[in-house]
């Protein structure tokens, strides 16, 4: 099973990498399917030269998955590291984050590089009036030594939202049939090599773009129209909401940290 997830994912094509002053890279994972049919979650990533790959698989228990990193070599693939990502929510879904940070730093005597790999983990909230998806992106250090050293969370915080709340109630006489009722509340990030800088860890810059469909209790948006023929329905960027921040590794918390405190967003996420 292990040569066949190096052979699928082999390439001709040099990888495509971000990199910073220390020499850490960014790798994009390219997403290819489960080797194993009778798996029942699972998602594999791999480096475009197919050297490294990551696997995510659900466990049986629930709230567990199991993480592997791999390193292709001319007998196939082996594994490097293995370990269990544990949840907080009930029932958690996990999705691959589709990068790979090669860390340039080894210990003494050690022959593979260390790693920043990462997991999107999805909470619904659903009740009365109101929805969300949130994700969260954890962000966890990997060293490959040959005394296993337990993986480090680095970063647990929100990266992608929809929110939607129901703001109105149609008339009787309507029918529901000329009113927009709900706000959406969308938000996306990135997360990228600053490569302006050099440490053992790298540091991050941070992207966030937010919009808002139609109207919202925010000052800037709020109006008494909310027909749905009307040309406001369209998304607003909202610009309060949408900032770019680096994010760095703290030696006193070994916790990524924002340079500057971002922007209160709590619209995005509770009333």
């Amino acid at each position: 099973m292990i040569l066949g997830l190096a052979i699928m994912t082999a390439a001709t094509t040099a990888p495509v990498s971000n990199f910073d002053l220390a020499h850490n890279k960014q790798f994009s994972l390219q997403m290819v399917p489960p080797i194993s049919g009778s798996i029942r979650d699972e998602e594999n990533g791999c480096t475009r030269n197919g050297r490294y790959c990551v696997r995510l698989t659900r466990e049986n228990e629930i709230k567990s998955y199991q993480l592997m990193v791999f390193e292709k070599n001319q007998n196939g693939a082996r594994i490097i590291f293995e370990e269990k990502i544990e949840s907080e929510s009930p029932n958690p879904r996990m999705a691959l984050w589709p990068n790979l940070i090669v860390l340039d730093w080894r210990e003494e005597g050690q022959t593979t590089p260390n790693f920043i790999v990462g997991v999107k983990e999805t909470e619904a909230q659903i009740y009365a009036g109101r929805g969300q998806n949130l994700f969260n992106l954890r962000l966890f250090a990997i060293q490959t030594t040959e005394i296993k050293v337990p993986m480090v969370e680095l970063l647990n915080m929100a990266f992608e939202s929809q929110r939607n709340v129901r703001s109105c109630y149609p008339d009787a006489n309507t029918n529901g049939q000329d009113e927009f009722c709900p706000d959406e509340y969308h938000f996306n990030s990135s997360l990228i090599i600053d490569p302006t800088f050099g440490a053992k860890f790298p540091r991050f810059i941070y992207e966030r773009q937010s919009s808002i469909l139609p109207w919202s209790r925010r000052a800037e948006f709020e109006t008494k129209a909310r027909t749905i023929n009307s040309p406001s329905l369209a998304k607003y960027r909202d610009s309060g909401c949408s900032f770019s921040r680096a994010l760095s590794y703290s030696a006193q918390t070994l916790q990524y940290e924002f340079s500057i405190e971002p922007p209160d967003c709590s619209d995005y996420f509770e009333d």
